[in-house]
């Protein structure tokens, strides 16, 4: 018939008159079930629809052939020119009353615009479906035009040879219409919350260059780069100097700032932060050199003094009989005081460490005051560390060295006193999603102890994996310009960019232009206090809260970044007017430009916070893995999966937890086991929607007792 307007409920006319209305260019197709029928068999189409594009085209063409029960010819190529059609004479009496009937479709979902997308978003429709189109569905012939594609479906056969509908469709159909409707198993876990991009006009000029080239040459996100080196330079900076956000308050802030990158494996987060992190082993190599001439003057000095020990030792012992007690005792000072005169043996000036004990770690930052960055490849590693037997103090040390300000004593027992003053540590490192989940899931579980609400440079970008080849110099200039940048803030004194100093702290700081910086910091402090009060997620607000650290430090950080590229002239002969000249202020750019930072630093952590907030979906994620595997079947307990001891589901009341989850997203139907009134009631059993279990690998109906020892 004729596809015109309203042609699916047009009633069914004869051969004669459907000759009389057909009309060239119309397209064409014909009513499925019992209104078509040849040799009295209803001819039915069993019709792939693929939404997703190609990419899922294999996915629905086996699920097809897993109910058809063989390896399937097709009829018909959709003008999609991924979807397939099949037609199938059926039994007499057989065909489904229903126009269409879902046999199977995909677990995953795609937006109007063609992205996976959750189920519950407006709009979205499975990836792909396989139906059976029967009495009272129109289908589409060769050769008419799909309307979105413009191109025509194709026959692939003789379209008046009909094939039997095969008894395992047949009986796939029986099965699915005797058993009550399963409705359609929901896709679980949150959709990643959206996130704002770091883009270049975010960095400061003098860096830009340098982060995006590093970022272009390895193909990876701007965040790699950019986030890695904001906190490279606030750990240069480090207690060397700090910024007082209040024009009459002492409340400081050092720029010693922690972060993280989340992104999957492979993704070269690790060679793009070695290249970011390049500066800092540069002063490490020139810190090496001079500590190498700083031992050779050591050496020489204690050679000298050992000599001038030996000759007053000489004179003291050789003195005459009868030199006078004065002289004689005069002699003896000399010779003790140079015995006593010991110089300390110069220890070398530290940048940057990867793995150490915190005691090691007290040592290099008393050495070194202005602290020093702990890079770790893989932060979980850290994380971990700390909650193993005997490691109890050691996130009590990271925590106080997050501050910067703080002084530390460590006593021990054969080893003295070491105090450290200031306590200044910057961390860095890399992690993977599902690991960063784990992790604050766990921490909701357990208690939150406010570990990783102080990784403020917490950046998870969009996954945009690249396929382009680049192969192309490094930008020398760039990357000279960042060496220089970083050797001058490493041994410049605060003091000679402006910045003051009060006699109650040793740390010279700055603060912000009375006029410009001043008033719009103190709004957004305001507005930060109200939204951290208003939060309703309790980590959340708990980072919210740290944002009073990390606006101050951006700010200083950016500041002495464009401060340390164009330095102020060196000081002539003081006159008056220098003598009285008012000391350096922050100015209203680089406030700005750390507000910018700050909101898009919340998107990113507010995804991480999201993953791992609803535990539930967590552990029914875990247990959905598991029967996907087949290491479930028809018929388990929640006993049968909480013995297995599996990561996140090794808890009883959590098992049971996700399975109310995964039942109410129809992965399962709960079958009750009553004992009758007479005993211990049995936990319930469940059943597993038989299109999860489609394609996966067989499963034993009941998973096989373990003995008791």
């Amino acid at each position: 018939m004729p596809i015109s307007a309203g042609w699916s409920k047009a009633p069914i006319l004869t051969a004669q008159e459907l000759r009389d209305s057909y009309q060239r260019g119309l397209n064409v197709g014909f009513r499925a079930g019992t209104p078509s029928t040849v040799g009295g068999k209803p001819i039915c189409v069993l019709d792939i629809d693929v939404r997703g594009g190609p990419k899922y085209q294999k996915e629905a063409l086996a699920a097809a052939e897993a109910v058809y029960g063989a390896p399937i010819e097709y009829d018909v190529v959709s003008g999609s020119q991924v979807g397939r059609h099949k037609i199938l004479a059926f039994p007499i009496g057989r065909a489904p009353e229903k126009a269409a009937t879902t046999l199977v479709q995909s677990l995953e979902y795609v937006s109007p615009e063609g992205v996976v997308c959750a189920a519950r978003l407006k709009g979205a429709k499975p990836a792909w479906v396989v139906e059976l189109l029967s009495t009272g569905k129109n289908v589409v012939l060769p050769p008419s035009i799909h309307p979105d594609t413009g191109l025509p479906y194709s026959p692939l056969r003789d379209l008046l040879k009909f094939d039997d509908a095969p008894a395992a469709l047949l009986n796939y159909i029986d099965s699915k219409n005797a058993a009550p409707d399963w409705g359609v198993p929901e896709a679980l876990g949150q959709e990643l919350e959206p996130v704002l991009p770091i883009t270049e006009d975010m960095l400061p000029e003098p860096i830009r260059e340098w982060c995006v080239d590093i970022a272009y040459r390895m193909q990876c996100p701007l965040e790699f780069t950019a986030v890695g080196a904001i906190a490279m330079f606030g750990s240069i900076i480090g207690a060397g100097c700090a910024i007082r956000p209040k024009q009459k308050d002492n409340w400081s802030e050092v720029p010693n700032l922690w972060g993280a990158i989340v992104a999957g494996p492979g993704r070269l987060k690790t060679p793009a932060l070695n290249q970011v992190f390049g500066p800092l082993r540069g002063l490490e190599h020139i810190a090496e050199r001079e500590h190498q001439q700083n031992m050779l003057a050591f050496h020489e000095r204690e050679a000298l003094l050992k000599m001038e020990v030996d000759l007053a030792k000489s004179k003291v012992k050789n003195a005459s009989p009868s030199m006078s007690d004065a002289d004689r005792s005069k002699l003896t000072s000399e010779a003790a005081r140079l015995v006593g005169r010991r110089e300390e043996e110069p220890t070398p000036r530290r940048y940057i460490m990867n793995d150490s004990t915190p005691e090691k770690l007290g040592e290099c930052i008393d050495n070194n005051p202005r602290g020093l960055l702990v890079m770790r490849d893989e932060l979980m590693g850290l994380l971990e560390s700390f909650e193993k037997q005997g490691h109890e103090g050691e996130k009590e040390f990271y925590l106080e060295a997050w501050g910067g300000m703080s002084s530390h004593r460590v006593d021990r027992i054969g080893r003295g006193s070491l105090h450290i003053d200031p306590l200044c540590a910057s961390v860095f490192g890399g992690i993977q999603p599902q690991k960063v989940e784990a992790y604050v899931w766990k921490m909701q579980a357990e208690g939150n102890n406010g570990f990783i609400q102080r990784y403020q440079l917490l950046a998870y970008p969009d996954d945009k994996a690249s396929s382009k080849y680049v192969d192309e110099t490094p930008n020398c200039a760039a990357r000279d310009q960042v060496m220089r940048l970083a050797e001058r803030l490493a041994y410049c004194d605060a003091t000679s960019l402006g910045a003051q100093k009060d006699g109650v702290s040793e740390i010279p700081f700055f603060r912000f232009d009375p006029k410009g910086a001043q008033p719009l910091f103190v709004k957004w402090l305001i507005a930060n206090d109200l939204r951290v009060a208003a939060e309703e997620m309790p980590l959340m607000s708990e980072h919210l809260s740290k944002y009073r650290k990390l606006v101050p430090a951006l700010t200083l950080i950016f500041y002495l970044i464009s401060v340390a590229a164009n330095p102020p002239p060196p000081p002539t002969k003081p006159t008056k007017s220098t003598r009285q000249r008012r000391p350096a202020c922050i100015g209203k750019e680089h406030i700005a430009l750390a507000l910018r930072w700050a909101v898009v630093l919340e998107t990113h952590a507010r995804r991480v916070y999201r993953m791992g907030t609803d535990y539930r979906v967590a552990a029914a994620k875990c247990l959905a893995k598991k029967i996907e595997a087949g290491q479930l079947g028809d018929g388990f307990s929640a006993r049968d999966v909480y013995r297995n001891g599996w990561t996140n589901l090794s808890d009883a009341d959590l098992v049971k937890e996700a399975c109310d989850e995964l039942e109410a997203a129809q992965w399962l139907r709960r079958i009750d086991q009553s004992a009758g009134g007479q005993g211990r009631p049995r936990d319930p059993c469940y059943e597993i929607n038989p299109a999860v279990l489609l394609n996966a690998p067989l499963a034993p109906t009941k998973p096989p007792k373990r003995r008791r020892s």
